[in-house]
């Protein structure tokens, strides 16, 4: 006859498992300095234009996420954009200047920055994966 084997059983020797294993269950990778996303477009005091302040671990990251940027608003051909460069920090402003107003390109653009940002941000996370 077969023995099912109770919960305390399977509980034990789930223990007793994890116990002997020589696998590590978290792999350290090298750390990196911490960059936090800032998560809002701020408007100016008088709602013609929004700006953004992106931060980077490198020059490298900085200079991809410029020419990523510049190349879209080439892309749309709408060039808005005020952008302020200070060693790895970047600002960023946009609103349409004929308009006077933030416009849903302007708004398209900002999305856009965010997008490339987080992945500039965090491509070194995937690379240690691989």
């Amino acid at each position: 006859m077969n023995h099912t084997p109770t919960m305390r059983e399977l509980n034990e020797c789930f223990i007793e498992n994890a116990r002997r294993s020589a696998v590590t269950p978290v792999r350290a990778i090298d750390r990196q300095p911490v960059i936090a996303a800032s998560d809002r477009w701020v408007p100016s005091a008088d709602k013609t234009t929004i700006s953004k302040k992106f931060s980077f671990i490198s020059t490298e990251k900085r200079n991809q996420f410029v020419f990523g940027m510049l190349a879209r608003e080439e892309h749309y051909k709408h060039p808005t954009m005020k952008t302020v460069i200070d060693d790895n920090e970047v600002c960023v402003t946009l609103g349409t200047r004929d308009l006077q107003t933030v416009t849903e390109l302007d708004r398209e653009l900002a999305s856009f920055c965010d997008v490339l940002h987080k992945e500039l941000l965090y491509s070194h996370l995937d690379a240690s994966r691989r």
